[in-house]
């Protein structure tokens, strides 16, 4: 080859082998001169290694590998995993080149999840030659973690030059390797897909972009399904795995991981729905299939049939030559597995487009001095014979200098250095207290931004409250008004089941840091809150506060934050904001309709309705039910060819991950009655409809800082969860247990119904016992109730017995008493995040 030759060794430490490969690159070719294949001891991703032993059997993997493989005159390129680093691109706006640095910097601070001062850090442009546009790759992972990467190295004695990340890597080796990719227009994709153990890498190359993301799904997982299937431990199992080509149980071993095989292909197709809907102009050509996992049966079918895309399994590299000492079938058997280590070398070799760096900064520069230092010690020593030929010189011209002028000087020296030092100490003191000063400061800024958001958000839970504004019916205006003055007897006037009034007797309002966390961990404090999904798992406790009446209302307590997982990478920033936890109670006939009538215009909404929609003006709403039916037509297409036969809610997108969060009908949300639920005739006059006209004092949508928050594609009852039921008494028949504390918001009746048998020993001697009977047949006693009184009205609010002219308790056929019902409860858990600030000329507004 010829003089500017150079080597490298690229090293890829999975869970299962160490995989090495050793290149040889000049100006017009690759050469493999070199290559290795250690599989581990044990595979490091089994539950029962801690990471002492996990360091432990990589270190004697290296150990094996330096005793078979010279590494002396070669980079040497290490991998991380993805799924433990962090990997953003961002388009920058046209600047100067001098300020791309300072700006990167602010970027990195604001993209990376982790204090700055704790990761490792690297950065690079990418742009196209016929391309004005610059984008910038920000790469980090922790120093923790990479020091904890590089420890088996250092103990083995192997000088590590680069670390990267794998999917870097697996980029790199595609654009050297794959000529396609290097001559493909920007509107065709190359997918690359790579299954270790423990998680997968997917790789979308698009000409010189490139996105990716760590899927935490890999080939322990198909272990785990056939250990779970056939009871075995994980050794036995992984076993099974790997020879499930040969198996005569081939069938059973296949159906046992057929579930894993659906979760994987979900996500692959969830990942590019994600970037199409980005890169809408951007066509996948192929699948390109790595990894040992891909030798599964039926697994590249199954991928080709669920993504609708040509599935390939990697068998030949194009661009690579083999040196005559290498065995062309060794290498070729383990050929899939080398590509991380590919695109390793590529880098070490100078001839990757990704050659961003990881290595701490320390261990770089003691790198760096190893190869350099022969030059260093020539120079050192050239250095060190013109010295003392110098001091020689200066010794002779200088005897004669007066000794105590010299040694005054020196003292002299000392004291300024003395002073030095003291004023060094003083400024770092000072940079302290400023430092703390600051925290502080910052910690005051937060509160006191927040202090004006929970006043208005209670001020807007109010304005959705049925009153005399919002209400077109006179009648009911006239209610909300005698009721303000107090008039009971004008209340009253009004049946009970028909007064459209909502009473709310809690309402808690709690900053968090991170709105993905679901509501048992918002609200953990609260006794008995279990967070599902759909129910409420809340036990009531006493409020100190009355239905309809001030007070009721309780303190806001501060928020939990949720610490991002050590070393994740994160697919995008979390979103801040208030969750919100809302009791209360309505004495409508028809609660749940009242509070959420299905399939009806803006204008009937309830107050549920007002909740989902707060903050949201006429546009957005428009924009939610546009998304929502684009989301539709582009789902029945996707289930007409993507998804083929596969069974509903495996890999096909759910009705609760629609944008908007809207209910499809027909599904399990379908009872919960959103605008998106409407006829396309009433969509229409939806959009059509003039914007809602605000009473004094109430806040306007499009002035409202905020908004309920819905996190796109995702279920929408972990961001707004309504549930109802009916007031039941604790010693009735159908007692619910997640309904309030009847105490707290009525009054018990000073007489208890005591209920006795007719002709029963107490019958006689208390005249206002009450009897039940039937056909003139007397039966046994029926349970006592506790009656509960609105506190205004002094009318019965919780469920009660029926009862007949005679005063007798009504049965059924079964003899079980019949049960009359009055007001509902209700609670409901929603989300808010704060606005991004929008022109002034946008004033359109929805319902608040």
């Amino acid at each position: 080859m010829a003089k500017t030759t150079r080597v490298a060794w690229g090293i890829d430490v999975g869970n299962c082998t160490l995989k090495a490969l050793k290149l040889a690159g000049s100006a017009d070719s690759v050469e493999v001169l070199d290559f290795a294949v250690i599989e581990h001891e044990k595979i490091l991703s089994q539950p029962d290694l801690n990471p002492q032993q996990r360091a432990e059997l990589i270190g004697k993997a290296l150990s094996k590998f330096l005793e078979e493989h010279d590494t002396g005159g070669a980079s040497v390129v290490a991998s991380v995993s993805g799924q433990s680093s962090f990997a953003r691109f961002i388009k920058l706006p046209p600047v100067e080149k001098k300020r791309i640095p300072e700006i990167v910097r602010f970027e990195a601070s604001q993209q990376i999840p982790f204090d700055i001062n704790d990761v490792e850090w690297d950065w690079q442009t990418l742009q196209a030659p016929d391309s004005p546009e610059v984008e910038v790759g920000i790469f980090a992972i922790k120093k923790d973690l990479v020091s904890r990467a590089l420890q088996p190295f250092t103990k083995a004695g192997c000088p590590v030059h680069m670390v990267q990340m794998a999917p870097m890597a697996l980029y790199n080796f595609l654009y050297q390797d794959q000529s396609r990719l290097r001559d493909a227009a920007n509107k065709e994709a190359l997918v690359l897909l790579d299954i270790g153990a423990v998680n997968t890498d997917l790789v979308i190359a698009d000409g010189i972009r490139v996105w990716q993301r760590s899927i935490p799904l890999g080939g322990n997982q198909f272990t785990a399904a056939v250990q779970k299937a056939f009871k075995l431990g994980f050794a036995k199992a992984e076993a099974i795995k790997r020879s499930a080509s040969t198996s005569k149980y081939a069938r059973q071993i296949f159906q046992a991981m057929r579930s894993v095989f659906a979760d994987l292909a979900a996500e692959v197709q969830r990942s590019l729905g994600f970037y199409s809907s980005s890169n809408r102009e951007v066509q996948f050509r192929q699948v390109l299939a790595l990894g040992n996992t891909m030798k599964l049966p039926g697994l590249v079918k199954f991928l080709q049939q669920s993504l609708s895309l040509p599935v390939k399994r990697l068998s030949n590299f194009e661009s690579l030559k083999l040196s005559t000492e290498i065995s062309v079938a060794q290498f070729a058997e383990n050929l899939p597995s080398f590509s991380v280590a590919y695109g390793l070398a590529v880098q070490g070799l100078e001839m990757g487009v990704i050659t961003s760096n990881l290595l701490p900064r320390d261990l770089a520069r003691q790198t760096q001095w190893q190869r350099k230092r022969p030059w260093f010690v020539a120079a050192a020593s050239l250095f060190l014979v013109a010295s003392l030929i110098y001091l020689f010189q200066v010794f002779s011209e200088n005897r004669d200098i007066n000794a105590q002028l010299t040694k005054n000087n020196i003292g002299n020296i000392e004291s300024y250095k003395k002073t030095i030092n003291e004023a060094f100490q003083k400024k770092a003191g000072a940079e302290a207290k400023i430092q703390q000063s600051r925290d502080q400061i910052s910690q005051f800024k937060k509160y006191y931004q927040q202090r004006n958001v929970i006043p208005q958000i209670i001020q807007a839970v109010r304005d959705c409250l049925p009153n005399e504004n919002n209400t077109p019916n006179p009648q009911q205006q006239e209610l909300h008004q005698k009721f303000a003055q107090g008039d009971r007897a004008a209340v009253m006037k009004i049946p009970r089941n028909q007064r459209q009034q909502v009473f709310i007797n809690r309402i808690r309002i709690v900053p968090v840091d991170d709105l993905s966390q679901p509501f048992g961990r918002i609200f953990a404090d609260l006794v008995g809150f279990s967070g599902a999904a759909g129910g409420t798992g809340l036990t009531a406790q006493p409020l100190g506060g009355v239905m309809g009446q001030p007070g009721g209302i309780q303190g806001m307590p501060s928020g939990q934050a949720l610490d991002p997982a050590l070393g994740m990478a994160a697919p995008q920033a979390t979103v801040p904001g208030y969750a919100v936890l809302i009791e209360g109670t309505t004495p409508h006939g028809k609660g749940f309709e009242f509070l959420q009538p299905p399939g009806v215009g803006r204008e009937n909404w309830g107050f549920l309705h007002k909740l989902r929609y707060l903050g949201k003006t006429d546009a957005d709403i428009a924009a939610d039910i546009k998304a929502h039916e684009e989301f539709q037509a582009n789902q029945q297409s996707a289930s007409a060819g993507v998804m083929g036969s596969m069974p509903y809610g495996q890999g096909a997108p759910t009705p609760a991950s629609i944008p908007g969060g809207a209910a499809v009908p027909g599904s399990q949300d379908a009872n919960i009655p959103l605008p998106m639920d409407m006829p396309p005739g009433q969509i229409q006059s939806a959009r059509k409809a003039p914007d809602e006209q605000h009473h004094p004092g109430h806040i306007s949508p499009g002035l409202m800082p905020f908004e309920t928050y819905v996190e796109p594609g995702a279920d929408e009852n972990q961001f707004f969860t309504p549930s109802y039921g009916w007031l039941s008494s604790p010693d009735g028949l159908s007692y619910d247990p997640d309904q309030p504390d009847l105490a707290t918001i009525g009054i018990l009746k000073v007489e208890q119904e005591q209920i006795q048998p007719a002709g029963g020993v107490g019958a006689g001697a208390n005249p206002q016992a009450r009897t039940r009977a039937a056909s003139g047949i007397t039966r046994g006693g029926v349970n006592p109730l506790n009656v509960y009184l609105d506190p205004f009205t002094r009318e019965v609010i919780n469920e009660t017995y029926q009862y007949d002219a005679q005063g007798n308790v009504i049965l059924d056929r079964s003899d079980n008493p019949l049960t009359e019902r009055h007001d509902c409860w209700f609670q409901v858990l929603f989300k808010i995040k704060m606005k991004s600030p929008k022109p002034k000329e946008q004033t359109s507004e929805g319902i608040g």
